[in-house]
């Protein structure tokens, strides 16, 4: 008999059904089988995308231009002064790193 819970099979007995005799343990045998490939999630592939600010597609097909670097802040109205802190490379290696 095969113990359906473990999946053991018992020596001692030549038919496993005791109402089919012509079932034997060897028609009993499972296998295992293989899972299929996971599919990719479109949804999480351009949510991964748009945070890292790569260049993606809308549902709709619609193509996202990649994550670039703005002007920045008139070095005449900013109170920060952003433009003499922050030179232009230092901001381009901080989007990058983002």
């Amino acid at each position: 008999m095969v113990n359906r819970a473990t999946g053991i099979v018992d020596d001692n007995s030549e038919a496993l059904d005791v109402g089919n005799p012509e079932l034997t343990r060897d028609d009993e045998i499972r296998t295992i089988k293989r899972r299929p490939p996971k599919r990719v999630n479109k949804a999480k592939e351009r949510k991964k995308s748009l945070n890292y600010g790569e260049e993606n597609t809308t549902n709709r097909g619609k193509t996202v231009a990649a994550r670039s670097l703005g002007i920045g802040c008139n070095q005449n109205t900013c109170k920060r002064r952003c433009k003499d802190k922050v030179s232009q490379d230092q901001r381009l290696v901080i989007v990058k790193a983002y």
